[in-house]
């Protein structure tokens, strides 16, 4: 099962527009989005259609998440939830107390209470040697347990994105993720159709902007081992590829025995993640860095 390490302060969340090139053509299989704005209109105004006529179905972009800062980004999207990471060694959580000086009274293990802002200074609480950790992000304690930092890496002001940087995956079990759920509830999490929330009913496509290394964007249920994923593959520039839900692989309950995909469903939705997992038959796989810029889906009504 899937563990995370939450980013858990409204202070440390990262929410970033994003940037207005997508910076070449998609890979195969998908297609640039060129804006955010809706790109399907009704029956084109023809002046001779009659009122009793069935309008055609309007397909728009919604922001699921622009990984930006400002409370206003938030509000304004269907989850109004934060980004996160977690890192996995040989199938369990990586314990990254080994790159911190725990036996620093100065270098707690959790972040300091909400009315103490300043963290732990990283010359003396962070060991100067990571080279064994799984991502050479710095390391964190401010208002929560011991994390990564994946947030803050600039695309031009104000734009920003999320990022795992220099992933190194050794063997069998080795895993890191970005993530973002659907809900900001403690355990146990709800999905989407539990929520109640309807602002992506008509989901026909998933956007994702990134530059990177290859893997999985993930689309999970309440049950980690159930999800929805699509292969993406690496690009050295910001793109934007369109992931359209009939594409979408299943695993764990969402895949028969016979190879069928179980049918999209919103309403499962519990989180998104974008994964790199270890790969002994592509060693290209196991290193690199990945930037999410920003996640959007087409909906059709």
């Amino acid at each position: 099962m899937l563990k995370k390490l939450i980013v858990a302060s409204a202070v440390l969340a990262l929410f970033f527009a994003c940037s207005s090139d997508d910076g070449g053509d998609p890979p195969k299989g998908g297609e640039t989005s060129s804006s955010s704005e809706g790109n399907g209109g009704n029956n084109g105004g023809n002046s001779s259609s009659s009122s009793l006529d069935t309008p055609e179905p309007v397909i728009s972009e919604i922001f699921i998440s622009r990984f930006r800062t400002a409370t206003a980004a938030i509000n304004a999207e269907p989850f109004k939830t934060y980004p996160y990471s977690y890192t996995q060694r040989g199938g369990v959580d990586e314990d990254l107390r080994q790159f911190w000086n725990v036996h620093l009274e100065e270098c707690p293990i959790r972040g300091a209470v909400e009315d103490d802002a300043k963290a732990p200074d990283l010359a003396t609480c962070q060991v100067e040697d990571r080279s064994d950790a799984v991502l050479q992000n710095t390391l964190t304690n401010r208002y929560s347990p011991l994390r990564y930092k994946i947030d803050g890496v600039s695309l031009g002001y104000p734009e920003q994105g999320i990022e795992m940087k220099e992933y190194n995956l050794k063997g069998t079990g080795d895993q890191a993720a970005l993530g973002l759920n659907v809900d900001i509830a403690e355990p146990p999490v709800k999905n989407i159709g539990e929520l109640g929330n309807k602002e992506i009913d008509g989901t026909i496509a998933f956007l994702v902007k990134y530059r990177g290394g290859a893997h999985e964007f993930r689309i999970v249920s309440k049950e980690d081992g159930d999800f929805w994923y699509y292969e993406i593959p690496a690009s050295t520039e910001i793109i934007t590829i369109e992931i359209p839900v009939g594409e979408l692989k299943g695993m764990g309950t969402f895949i028969s025995e016979d190879d069928v995909v179980k049918p999209f469903n919103v309403e499962e939705i519990a989180k998104f993640l974008w994964v790199v997992e270890y790969k002994d038959d592509n060693p290209g796989y196991n290193t690199g860095t990945l930037l999410i810029d920003d996640l959007l889906v087409k909906v059709k009504r």
